[in-house]
């Protein structure tokens, strides 16, 4: 359990989700446009999922070369 929320709070990804949560829940209570708003919660999206494809990358590195 306690390695569990130690790999959770140093996931980047996390960070992300929740920083994106915060800043786009800011932005809505400021009333700015929606546009905007799906704008930037379009960014940390995709540096999200960007951030697991690398991760998954290194993984399938990792297992190459176990394999040679």
């Amino acid at each position: 359990m306690l390695e569990a929320l130690k790999s959770l709070f140093s996931s980047k990804k996390f960070w992300l989700t929740i920083i994106g949560t915060v800043v786009v829940n800011v932005m809505a209570a400021l009333h700015l446009p929606m546009e905007i708003i799906l704008t930037v919660a379009g960014f940390f999206g995709v540096n999200a999922a960007a951030i697991g494809l690398q991760d998954q990358g290194k993984e399938a590195a990792k297992e190459t070369a176990k394999k040679e």
